[in-house]
């Protein structure tokens, strides 16, 4: 299994090479939750997940001290981004610890990790060689700077043309789906960034990010989560910059489809198909 791809080389030797030890060592992690008790029980699963975070925040510095010496004018939000996935990183070190290295931890941070880490070298990454689409200009709709987010991170992540791909819009409920995402906006703007996906788009989000789609339901649904913490993060940090600011809130998988009616875009991936849902904003 090799989940490194030479589009992600930004074409600076020192932190190509260090992001692709982090891929690596992710395999790792990888092939360890796989063979599970096999791999050599608890002590072997914390001595991966402790190098992992040592590497990761060694890596970050690196990369930060590279940014600074080019004068790279996105380090403060680069820095911002590398330090959140530092805090959570830590706080599944801290629940395993607790838990004795509990296998449904373990494959929540997989999930995690894994998306994290592909769309962060995919494409934050990329920004600092001056690589990217360039923003659009917020025209008025949350939902269109919610789109284009949604269709960036899906077609770095799965390799989608999504720039071919109509979308509908509507009002109502959200009721196709098999996983719901929610997404809670805080600050002066108030709301919810809602996600619901098929389970084909699970699958083959699983198969990109981690070599496979079989992989265990605590896997899928914490990737998924993260890739929607990426997609209303990245939307929530430009409706501020735009003048309307707001933060996001950890997500939560849903029980089945949000009972409100919300503003609706919806994408047929076929297969397998994504909405995106945004809840009245408020301030």
């Amino acid at each position: 299994m090799t989940l490194w791809r030479d589009s992600y080389s930004i074409g600076v030797d020192a932190i190509d090479e260090q992001h692709r030890d982090l891929f690596s060592y992710a395999e790792k992690f990888l092939d360890a939750i796989e063979k599970g008790e096999d791999s050599g029980g608890y002590e072997a699963f914390i001595q991966i997940v402790e190098f992992l975070s040592k590497y990761i925040v060694y890596h970050f510095s690196e990369e930060e001290k590279y940014q600074e010496s080019i004068g790279y004018a996105g380090l403060e939000e680069h820095r911002k981004l590398h330090r959140a996935f530092v805090a959570a990183v830590r706080s599944y070190e801290r629940r395993l610890t607790s838990f004795q290295g509990d296998m449904h931890t373990l494959e929540e941070l997989a999930g995690t990790l894994m998306v994290w880490l592909t769309y962060h070298v995919a494409d934050a990454d990329q920004k600092i060689v001056g690589r990217g689409k360039a923003e659009p200009a917020v025209s008025g709709s949350r939902m269109d700077v919610l789109s284009f987010r949604a269709r960036c991170v899906l077609e770095k992540m799965t390799g989608i043309n999504m720039d071919s791909l109509p979308e509908k819009r509507r009002i109502g409920r959200m009721q196709a789906g098999e996983i719901f995402v929610r997404v809670a906006l805080t600050g002066e703007q108030k709301g919810a960034f809602l996600f619901a996906f098929s389970r084909d788009i699970a699958l083959r989000l699983m198969r990109c990010v981690t070599g496979s789609p079989q992989r265990t339901e605590e896997m899928i649904l914490a990737a998924l989560a993260e890739l929607s913490n990426v997609i209303a993060g990245l939307t929530a940090a430009q409706l501020t910059r735009s003048g309307f600011p707001c933060r996001i809130t950890v997500p939560a998988i849903l029980p089945g489809p949000p009972e409100e009616n919300v503003e609706i875009a919806e994408f047929d991936l076929s297969p397998g198909y994504l909405s995106l849902g945004l809840t009245p904003v408020t301030s």
